[in-house]
């Protein structure tokens, strides 16, 4: 069983707020609020980077982001993927959103960062309005996103912030082959949602992204030498996917 698939069973079973889905139309505002573990808030920084990052990547995609903190939560892992896997997160925005007690969620995305380690995958997760990641202390040295372009080269920090972006991307309902790997004169790219599965050689990655071609249909190139970098923009696919987006968590 996949991850991703493993992590829906354990949302449902949490059974957050009932995680409602009535005849909607697609929401063109939408809501996304992150919450830091006590040793992710210890980094300078890293508020304006978090909103800022989450502002560009989604900002052309709907009419209006509202990017909040919601404060700082005691947390018995600092791992990105276990405050998810353990479903320590997922029940805490559950009893939040049954009566807001210490955790206010909001209807689309409530996203958890903590300082965990980002040598190994999974290092983060997402699931229908919910999302997790650590590295912090790398968010906190990414520099301004108005200081960096939208195709980045592939450093830690940016490899981390991409991260971010990815696990948003999936608690918004996006997939990892609604992604884009390109390439030309001596350089690969990939968007958020294939990110570094892009270069992936690892089995337990390579499960997690095994797909020829995207969910639109475009091939992804079997050549990804050269020099790797990262995009912090969705690609069309993704994008076309977002704007399906119908919400929410509350009914």
């Amino acid at each position: 069983m996949k991850r991703r698939q493993f992590l829906a069973g354990l949302c449902g079973s949490c059974s957050i707020g009932g995680l409602w889905y009535v005849r909607r139309s697609p929401k063109r505002t939408i809501d996304i609020r992150f919450w830091l573990s006590a040793r992710a808030a210890r980094y300078e920084d890293i508020t304006p980077r978090i909103a800022s990052y989450l502002e560009a990547a989604f900002g052309p995609v709907y009419a209006d982001v509202d990017v909040s903190y919601g404060g700082v939560v005691q947390t018995r892992t600092e791992h990105g993927f276990g405050v998810m896997r353990t479903g320590e997160w997922p029940a805490r925005v559950a009893v939040g959103t049954a009566n807001s007690a210490g955790i206010d969620p909001v209807d689309d995305v409530n996203l958890l960062v903590t300082d965990g380690p980002m040598t190994q995958t999974p290092s983060g997760a997402g699931i229908l309005h919910l999302a997790s990641v650590g590295g912090a202390r790398y968010i906190g040295e990414a520099p301004p996103r108005e200081e960096v372009d939208d195709v980045v080269s592939y450093t830690t920090p940016a490899r981390v912030v991409q991260v971010l972006i990815h696990e948003v991307g999936h608690a918004l309902g996006l997939a990892h082959d609604h992604g884009a790997i390109t390439n030309g004169e001596g350089t690969t790219v990939a968007s958020p949602m294939v990110s570094t599965y892009a270069w992936a050689s690892d089995p337990r990655s390579r499960r997690e992204f095994d797909a020829d071609h995207s969910a639109c249909g475009g091939l992804y190139p079997a050549d990804r030498g050269g020099r790797r970098k990262l995009s912090y923009t969705f690609s069309s696919c993704a994008t076309a996917k977002l704007r399906e987006y119908r919400g929410g968590l509350h009914p």
